[in-house]
């Protein structure tokens, strides 16, 4: 038994060199009695797939110089790769106004698993980040939703921040990589304007002397493009009876025409006055992003 056992035992170290290894690298082979070794293989750094790993021939000899058998193959499959961003979904082109939810849809080129509830995609809007949570998630995508606040704008469309932020949850595979974090997307065609148009000042006709028949033309000046359906009116108070000038038309988009025909038997010797607001009857003034106009009418011009 004594002599068997001598027998078994090695002459010679094994070397790394000595395996025979696909899909990574060996390093520390060590033993403590020249039977059994041990070493720690590292899989090949951001890949997956299968490796091998085998003992060759005669790498040992025991004290006869008999050399060892190589080993049977031993298969492993491995994954080092952190699941990749593919793609990212910006919302749809168009303009977007307050209370309206802009989304994005991040994929990655695997399936994953999130832990906790605080991921944020940073969205800029104008020069301001703001941070947009996590709404939503299929096996291998997650979507991050942002509510338009009022006040907000960027004309010149969207665009993220660096990166997907953690705040303690965490992103992994199946095997526990972490995911990529990295973004970049810009969205030229994607616009916030959450800022309503307003009336800048009213032009209201030449100083004069008005007969029956005559037109009394008042253009209302809107700080941004507007479109108009229906026919607003504006109210103009002739001696004491209060007459609707019509909507009649723009100039370009953002200066309002009202018209009023003055009517045989009116009279006004101290100055007809303007109302203080546009009545929409039952139309509506709106900008690209379909924001309501203020209906107040500023800066009118003297009419006395």
């Amino acid at each position: 038994h004594r002599q068997v056992r001598h027998l078994a035992k090695l002459t010679d170290d094994l070397l790394d060199a000595d395996i025979a290894l696909t899909g990574g690298t060996i390093s520390g082979l060590t033993s403590s009695d020249h039977i059994t070794w041990e070493a720690l293989i590292t899989p090949t750094a951001n890949a997956q797939g299968a490796g091998t790993i085998q003992v060759q021939a005669d790498a040992v000899h025991n004290i006869a110089t008999n050399g060892n058998a190589a080993s049977t193959v031993l298969n492993f499959d491995y994954d080092t790769k952190a699941p990749a961003i593919t793609s990212i979904d910006p919302p749809a082109d168009g303009y977007y106004k307050a209370g309206d939810v802009i989304s994005y849809t991040v994929h990655y080129d695997e399936n994953i698993t999130v832990t906790g509830s605080t991921l944020t995609l940073p969205i800029i809007i104008g020069t301001t980040t703001r941070n947009a949570p996590r709404t939503g998630s299929t096996a291998n995508s997650l979507t991050f939703s942002y509510t338009i606040a009022d006040g907000e704008e960027d004309a010149d469309g969207l665009a993220l921040g660096t990166a997907i932020a953690l705040n303690g949850s965490t992103i992994k595979d199946a095997v526990g990589n972490n995911a990529a974090l990295a973004v970049s997307n810009s969205a030229p065609d994607v616009h916030v304007d959450a800022i309503s148009p307003d009336v800048s000042s009213v032009n209201v006709p030449p100083n004069g002397h008005y007969k029956a028949n005559d037109v009394l033309t008042f253009t209302v000046n809107t700080s941004e493009d507007v479109t108009v359906m229906g026919i607003p009116s504006i109210n103009v108070v002739i001696g004491t009876d209060t007459r609707k000038a019509l909507y009649t038309g723009s100039t370009g988009s953002d200066a309002l025409t009202f018209e009023y025909t003055v009517v045989q038997g009116e009279n006004d010797l101290d100055g007809i006055t303007v109302g203080a607001s546009i009545n929409l009857e039952g139309g509506s003034i709106r900008d690209i992003a379909q924001n309501n106009i203020d209906l107040a009418l500023n800066n009118i011009a003297p009419t006395n």
